[in-house]
């Protein structure tokens, strides 16, 4: 089972899915393996979901972003929307996730 029908299946179990993840092939980014110079994804804004970072390729609407939580358990999130930073880099990009559920 790839993670992406691994979160679908915890989710609609949670009763949580909301059927939004339409890309079965998209990407799954993991949070903690990003962290350094020109290679990060990290929340501008926990309250609104807003993530940023400088990664080469951006992500996109339909991929998976992981993320360990203060509980120590992973959260899973979809990519919604994915901007370019003006006057940024290349591989720079502003963004938007909605909740899917606990991985773990």
């Amino acid at each position: 089972m790839n993670i992406l029908t691994y979160i679908k299946y915890k989710a609609r179990k949670a009763g949580i899915y909301s059927g939004r993840i339409t890309t079965p092939t998209g990407r799954t980014i993991d949070m903690t393996k990003h962290k350094g110079w020109g290679n990060s994804i990290y929340f501008d804004n926990w309250a609104t979901r807003e993530i940023s970072g400088f990664m080469t390729p951006k992500p996109k609407v339909g991929d998976v972003v992981i993320s360990s939580m203060a509980s120590g358990k992973k959260y899973a999130f979809e990519v919604i929307h994915i901007d370019n930073a003006e006057g940024g880099g290349s591989d720079q990009f502003f963004g938007t996730v909605s909740d899917i559920g606990y991985v773990e």
